[in-house]
């Protein structure tokens, strides 16, 4: 067994499915800043610093934009202003999300979803989708970086071009990626239905059991009402 200083990831996928849900409900700022701060620990914990500066700074600048800049009053500001607050509600989603999909072993995602109860075909599609956006975007910056070496242009100024140079040759990448990441998954036994196990499986330590409770101390506080009176 590997051991590694994160975050089980059990813990990682109902964070999101849970608190996901429960982030529209609540108005209170304080509830979305807690949370943001256990995010922030988890990242942190899991050696994620780069990342959780770069967090840091884009919810900085989103919470000053909300709450301390006056937007006009017309439509495009209004939606503006909308996009940044929900950037505010969902950047701790997105921390944690972060970790599943380009911190995760396909192996041990595929053991998790078969935990959870999920069927082999949803298990299956879960973790060629989860899988393949990394790789994706990994792509993409190779064509890209390619094209500025031979010196084409690729703005948004010449549509045309960048349709043939650019979009074109990732879209078919982007279906042989998808091939290759279904035979990798198929591989890894993820239409498997008899029981799987993974070396790279963290198991339940003092840290995970710390934080189960602390995420429950935050939904109680938040629907008795505590925070609210602080």
């Amino acid at each position: 067994m590997i051991k590694e200083c994160r975050i089980n990831l059990f813990i990682l996928i109902f964070m999101n499915l849970i608190f996901g849900s429960l982030i529209p409900l609540w108005s209170n700022f304080k509830i979305d800043l807690i949370y943001f701060c256990i995010c922030s620990f988890i990242l942190i914990y899991s050696g994620k610093i780069k990342r959780f500066v770069k967090f840091l700074i884009f919810y900085l600048v989103c919470v000053y934009i909300t709450f301390f800049v006056k937007l006009p009053d017309t439509s495009f500001f209004s939606f503006v202003g909308f996009v940044v607050y929900s950037n505010v509600k969902t950047c701790s989603i997105f921390m944690i999300a972060t970790i599943v999909v380009l911190d995760t072993r396909t192996s041990e995602l595929i053991y998790v979803l078969g935990k959870l109860g999920l069927g082999k075909k949803i298990r299956f599609a879960c973790t060629i989708t989860l899988k393949f956006i990394p790789i994706y975007f990994a792509e993409k910056r190779i064509i890209r970086n390619a094209l500025k070496l031979r010196g084409i242009d690729i703005s948004f100024t010449k549509p045309f071009k960048r349709f043939e140079y650019y979009i074109v040759p990732t879209l078919f990448r982007a279906s042989n990626i998808a091939s290759e990441m279904t035979e990798s998954a198929y591989t890894r036994c993820a239409m498997c239905t008899d029981n799987m196990h993974s070396i790279y499986y963290k198991k339940f330590d003092i840290v995970d059991f710390i934080l189960i409770v602390v995420l429950i101390a935050l939904i109680v506080a938040w629907g008795g009402g505590f925070i609210d009176k602080i």
